[in-house]
């Protein structure tokens, strides 16, 4: 968020800054996980169900639970179930067995970013997780009270907007702490300049 802009090209900017840093997330995960994955199966001979693909299409996922569950990787799966959706079910029931999982995933996340020296930002990283359980609490409680799944086009106008909202004030908060600059990457091809270079030339 670039306080020196007039609101309206500040939002745009963030926007947009948001949308491709999520792409750019998608993409480096993608990069780590099939230069792995290709040799071990063509040249180990692995099967297929021990590598999988990471990424179901999440840009089309029409509603927020199945974004998690199954448009975006499932790395940590295993991770959030058992320390967070196991003991938050018992305590809570499902509700709290959902919030259980984000809070470990928020927790993991903002760890992430602390390990990088520029301190934590619960509130915004944090949030973001946070945020995507309770988003899938209120579809849950929507599904209860009308009988109708979120979906369709009006389920992926809500899931982007949520995503959107809330994700923009956590890549701000990597932005400003760094996470988005690498310096295995020569600095003038960092996706993060990149992406800022490209949302600069689009509002200006």
């Amino acid at each position: 968020f670039d306080d020196s802009l007039p609101p309206l090209k500040r939002y745009i900017m963030s926007t947009i800054i948001s949308v491709l840093g999520g792409f750019v997330i998608y993409g480096g995960i993608k990069l780590l996980y099939l230069p792995i994955a290709i040799p071990s199966r063509i040249v180990l001979g692995h099967p297929g169900w021990r590598w999988p693909p990471l990424f179901h299409r999440p840009w089309l996922s029409t509603s927020i639970a199945r974004f998690w569950s199954h448009g975006w990787h499932q790395l940590f799966r295993s991770v959030f179930i058992s320390l967070g959706a196991v003991p938050g079910k018992k305590l809570f029931g499902p509700s709290g067995a959902v919030l259980g999982a984000f809070t470990v995933s928020a927790l993991l996340h903002d760890l992430g970013m602390w390990a990088l020296g520029h301190g934590c930002d619960v509130l915004n990283v944090g949030g973001f997780f946070i945020m995507s359980g309770v988003g899938a609490i209120l579809e849950n409680l929507w599904e209860r009270w009308s009988g109708r799944r979120v979906g369709g086009f009006i389920g992926w106008t809500w899931t982007m907007s949520w995503q959107l909202y809330w994700g923009s004030g956590m890549v701000d908060a990597w932005s400003r702490r760094g996470l988005i600059a690498s310096d295995l990457i020569p600095e003038s091809h960092r996706p993060g300049k990149m992406i800022v270079d490209f949302a600069l030339r689009f509002v200006n």
